[in-house]
């Protein structure tokens, strides 16, 4: 997994997440995400990839970051962060992974046409 540097929410550059090689844990629950207000009221879609640190106690995430996000500036970076506060992840999966497991996630945003 590579790391890049992107704005996180703050605007300032993410620091790199130092390069994990084992077992990642398995996501067995991201909620829905909100459709950014501006995104859907200008009709455009998009998506945000996320990167976390496993919180090994709670089976979440934590230390998250935004890696991508496109197109910038319609707020799915910020809601792709909110979903994976609140993701968890497959019990043994966690288990296995070490202390240092990271998670990375592409959240894609689609506008569907109503008609």
């Amino acid at each position: 997994m590579m790391a890049a540097s992107a704005p996180q929410e703050s605007g300032t550059p993410a620091q790199p997440v130092p390069h994990y090689s084992g077992p990642i844990p398995r996501v067995e629950f991201v909620p829905t995400p909100r459709y950014p207000r501006r995104a859907r009221r200008l009709g455009v879609s998009g998506e945000a990839r996320v990167e976390c640190r496993v919180n090994h106690q709670t089976r979440g995430m934590r230390d998250c970051r935004i890696l991508e996000e496109t197109p910038a500036g319609y707020g799915f970076g910020d809601e792709a962060l909110s979903v994976m506060r609140r993701a968890r992840l497959d019990e043994a999966s966690v288990r296995s992974a070490a202390p240092e497991a990271v998670v990375s996630v592409r959240i894609p945003f689609n506008v569907i046409d109503d008609d």
